[in-house]
């Protein structure tokens, strides 16, 4: 049976996806291994709906999106090295990415070098989104010529 599972990782691989849970056997759970982590602005609050792509170095991909608390899981995962990368959402300005419990290289929308064991349950990577500001000054222009005078909001 052991022989099964291993070969079915094989042909799952190669056809370009990855593990499910239909793969695991009940005698050895070796397909336990999980990424996941947030998608969060700059304030903490949950972003959700947003895309998600974990792929293996050895070949395969697989995609999922954030739910409403902004939480992704990956799992049924066969060890490996992956690349675990965000689609930006609409609205935010990149923000800072964050490695978590398995190591990685944090870039632009994209964690890669992350290192799958078997059982192993990598928690914490994090996207962070920027909100953005906006920043001015609002002043009455009394006498239209566009511009504050030195004295306040009046004319004189």
């Amino acid at each position: 049976m052991h022989r099964l599972t291993a070969s079915l990782a094989a042909i799952t691989l190669a056809t370009g996806l990855i593990g499910t849970p239909a793969m695991a056997d009940t005698d050895n759970l070796a397909w336990v291994a999980s990424v996941s982590g947030r998608v969060v602005d700059d304030g903490g609050d949950p972003i959700p709906g947003v895309a998600l792509r974990l792929t293996a170095i050895a070949g395969g991909a697989a995609t999922t999106a954030t739910n409403a608390d902004g939480e992704f899981t990956f799992d049924a995962l066969p060890p490996g090295r992956y690349a675990l990368a965000e689609t930006q959402p609409p609205g935010y300005a990149d923000g800072p990415d964050t490695a978590g419990s398995a190591g990685g290289r944090p870039g632009d929308d994209e964690i890669k070098g992350i290192t799958i064991g078997v059982r192993t349950q990598a928690t914490g990577y994090v996207f962070t989104e920027d909100r953005g500001s906006i920043s001015g000054a609002i002043y009455d222009d009394l006498d239209d010529d566009g511009r504050l005078d030195p004295w306040g909001t009046r004319d004189r």
